[in-house]
């Protein structure tokens, strides 16, 4: 799944909305850096209730072309929070977002609740819980971002938020000996009937953490891919993506979820 809130991966090729022609207002709006027709892959999707039948993607995408063809990869266009149509003179007192605060709409993106139907969730959230309830097996990944897209109603799925320069860890990296994880373990299964609720609380999902975070390092190590990756901080993240999806058997994931923002930029 891809979320595309502007013009630079994909825009409509055969789309007339009357009196619009989109791929002419997309060249006047661009100007002399709108990327040519006949430059555009195709992605065509006659059939579907949406007014436009092909778009095109940005030339360099061929293997997203490819994916999309096969029924591997999905576009969500335009994605945005306005509440209500509006107009340049009445959004102001007809909006209940910051429209033109980056920050504002980075947070309203990842949530994607406008009209606060589901307050407190993520829109990866929301997905997680529906493939959750539909007895779907699956891991949540935020890569190099917050946890808050991720949100959700149901607590089963553990969400697991990852630095795509270091990837996953063991709480002893030399592997040289247990004994750290061992007196770990012992330290914090100490328990008497005078014994704290937050304490126990805090040292169950310490050591959840601890065997998680050990878990997924070895994943990510069955995990690896032959195929390379540009050391750019997207590359990086694709990478991290990549091997993850390689050990699913491992982890025993019929689906997984991933949210990843290009590094220093305010959009996912």
């Amino acid at each position: 799944m891809i979320c595309v809130n502007r013009y630079i991966i994909i825009t409509a090729i055969f789309c007339y909305i009357f009196p619009l022609d989109l791929y002419s207002q997309y060249q006047t709006i661009r100007g002399s850096i709108a990327l040519a027709n006949e430059s555009l892959l195709p992605i065509k999707v006659d059939g579907s209730t949406q007014p436009c039948s092909v778009f095109g993607l940005h030339p360099s995408l061929l293997s997203l072309q490819k994916l999309f063809d096969e029924g591997s990869a999905l576009f969500f266009a335009n994605v945005g929070v306005l509440n209500r149509p509006v107009t340049k003179t009445n959004y102001l007192q007809q909006t209940s977002t910051i429209l033109f605060a980056h920050d504002a709409m980075q947070a309203e993106i990842g949530r994607l609740d406008p009209l606060q139907t589901s307050s407190g969730t993520g829109f990866l959230g929301r997905i997680v819980d529906y493939l959750n309830n539909n007895d779907y097996n699956l891991n949540a990944f935020t890569i190099d971002s917050p946890l808050s897209n991720m949100a959700g109603k149901n607590a089963v799925t553990t969400k697991y938020p990852v630095d795509s320069s270091i990837g996953f860890s063991l709480l002893n990296p030399s592997g040289e000996s247990d004994a750290l994880i061992n007196q770990t373990k012992k330290l914090n299964d100490e328990t008497s009937v005078f014994s704290n609720v937050f304490a126990e609380l805090w040292s169950s999902s310490f050591q959840n953490s601890i065997d998680s975070s050990n878990n997924l390092f070895w994943a990510q190590k069955k995990g690896n891919v032959s195929t390379p990756f540009p050391s750019t901080g997207v590359g990086k993240q694709l990478k991290l993506v990549a091997e993850m999806i390689n050990s699913n058997d491992c982890r025993q994931s019929d689906r997984d979820v991933f949210y990843i923002e290009v590094p220093g930029k305010s959009r996912p």
